[in-house]
């Protein structure tokens, strides 16, 4: 028969080496690729919706944006993500349809912080923008 204290033991130990493996997943997914264009995401289906909650949930108190986007559509935008250019920042297009048919691209960089398990959006920054041209 086993000992009691030591099925207790292993029971703890197999506990303690589960949750720090949690810890350790949730830290890998916070650095990950998908973790940031995810923040992306979320930031402009919260800004579509109107979502004000979540918008403070995904930037941080001295959040900065001189996109100069005065409204955002649901399904009628478009976001693509070009590269991570330094940790922290990642650089994105943003199209969305502009005065009348045409559409507006806006280049930016979405600048982000580690936040404990999650990251927060510190500014977006302006980086180019241009309108469609027709043939």
């Amino acid at each position: 028969m086993r000992n009691p204290k030591t099925v207790v033991l292993v029971s703890g130990i197999v506990l303690v080496l589960m949750i720090m493996a949690g810890f350790l997943a949730l830290n890998v997914y916070t650095g990950s690729k998908s973790a940031r264009e995810s923040l992306l995401t979320q930031y402009f289906r919260a800004y579509a919706s109107g979502d004000s909650a979540s918008l403070a949930d995904l930037t941080g108190e001295a959040f900065t944006t001189d996109l100069g986007i005065e409204s955002l559509d649901s399904g009628r935008y478009e976001l693509y993500e070009l590269a991570t250019t330094t940790d922290g920042t990642m650089r994105f297009i943003l199209i969305i349809d502009g005065v009348g048919v045409a559409k507006r691209a806006i280049v930016a960089d979405m600048h982000y912080v580690r936040a404990g398990f999650s990251n927060r959006i510190e500014s977006m920054k302006l980086v180019d923008q241009g309108k469609q041209l027709r043939e």
